[in-house]
């Protein structure tokens, strides 16, 4: 019995132990919105990255309280993209300078798009 109960509860640990081994960490960056391919709105935003064993997701949150994200993974984290918590498409798209990436997502109308800086050095 005492054997079961050893097996039973390692079997718990080794299963739940992904919630113990996660991390979030956030900076501050830039956010763009474009009508019809021209920016009408340059703000800087919060840019947030978190993962575990389970999934991962990045969050762009505007000080207006739009927010787009990208999620991979369980529950927990998100699986797709969406903008205000409604799915959408996004896209990757290099700066003039080719020095940053930005993620894009389209937005409630179809000639407007929401893009936020990809931090590479966030949040390690």
């Amino acid at each position: 019995m005492r054997k079961l109960l050893i097996l039973a509860l390692s079997l718990f640990v080794l299963l739940y132990s992904g919630f113990v081994f996660s991390a979030c960490g956030s900076t501050q960056t830039q956010c763009y919105q474009f009508k019809n391919g021209k920016l009408v709105n340059s703000s800087e935003c919060t840019y947030s990255d978190c993962a575990n064993v389970h999934g991962a997701s990045t969050i762009w949150k505007w000080p207006n309280g739009n927010e787009m994200s990208s999620g991979k993974g369980d529950a927990e984290y998100r699986s797709g993209k969406f903008y205000n918590g409604k799915p959408t498409s996004s896209y990757i798209k290099k700066s003039k300078n080719n020095k940053n990436k930005m993620e894009c997502f389209k937005g409630p109308n179809k000639n407007e798009v929401f893009c936020g800086n990809i931090e590479e050095s966030c949040c390690s």
